[in-house]
């Protein structure tokens, strides 16, 4: 599981710039939704700010991936240095001919295989066409992957999601709260990051709201606050504090707890605890 990292935005503008920006939230769906928790009626897809390429979605990261990546970035290795260095492409290969087709570098097996027909999935298959099958399908990954990156420069969506939304995962349920006709509260969270990507797009797509968005790593291991607005030097600008436990005491009312040192232990001048508001406890190293 990844660290989460907690946002608290605060949007101010005009009651029509608000609406606009609320329109582009998405309603939350069934399958969304906690079944502990009340429905919070919006979900914050970052596609609609920086929509992910369709085939990139279910494109595998890493498992058989991995090793069609290897063999396709390898043709002009020789055969037994790659498997030296490749157990689990040696495993998957031993009962393949390799000494009749013959195979002196990593191009020689992946263009044979690639040339080979798709065994009848209605028969037994042998150890050698079970083999040849998940080789072929590791190298149709491969050179997906390869087509991938010559049109978005990514081999999947993992690579993808790191450069143009900044974090792991899209960002999934939010809570809204209307403070005001001018003034609205947005709280949601992120895999291992921040935004900030997808935020400075949504800045730039309403230059008529202003406002900041704090965030708080649950270990406290970075916070800070973007500010954004005309106001605002080229109207995003992220502002991180070394005081992590302050932005989590003041910001999001978690209570920070000193921690008394085993007796055996030199002392720590700043051992600390997060409890959070639902009492769950995270160690800071």
């Amino acid at each position: 599981m990844p660290n989460w990292v907690y946002h608290r935005m605060r949007l101010t503008g005009s009651p029509e710039a608000l609406e606009r920006f609320v329109a582009q939230l998405k309603p939350e769906s069934a399958e969304d939704q906690d079944q502990d928790q009340a429905p919070a009626g919006y979900a914050l897809d970052f596609n609609v700010w920086a929509p992910m390429p369709p085939e990139l979605e279910a494109i595998e990261v890493g498992g058989q991936s991995q090793l069609g990546d290897a063999l396709l970035a390898h043709m002009t290795e020789p055969w037994e240095g790659f498997l030296a260095q490749d157990r689990w492409c040696a495993r998957l290969c031993q009962p393949l001919p390799t000494e009749a087709i013959p195979v002196r570098v990593v191009g020689d097996l992946v263009h044979w295989a690639e040339a080979q027909s798709l065994p009848d999935a209605a028969q037994p298959l042998t150890a050698a066409q079970t083999a040849l099958q998940q080789l072929q399908h590791c190298l149709s990954l491969g050179r997906t992957r390869l087509r991938n990156i010559e049109r978005h420069g990514h081999a999947d969506w993992y690579g993808w999601s790191l450069e143009h939304w900044g974090c792991k995962w899209n960002g999934g349920r939010c809570e809204l709260a209307r403070l005001s006709e001018t003034e609205l509260a947005l709280h949601f969270e992120t895999a291992w990051s921040p935004p900030e990507p997808v935020l400075r797009r949504i800045v730039q797509a309403h230059p008529a709201l202003s406002g900041w968005i704090d965030y708080l790593d649950e270990g406290l291991g970075f916070a800070g606050t973007y500010r954004f607005g005309v106001q605002v030097p080229g109207g995003f600008e992220d502002q991180p504090t070394s005081d992590a436990a302050g932005l989590a005491r003041e910001v999001f009312d978690w209570e920070v707890e000193d921690e008394e040192p085993e007796p055996d232990e030199d002392p720590d001048p700043q051992p600390q605890t997060v409890r959070a508001l639902d009492e769950r406890e995270i160690p800071i190293n």
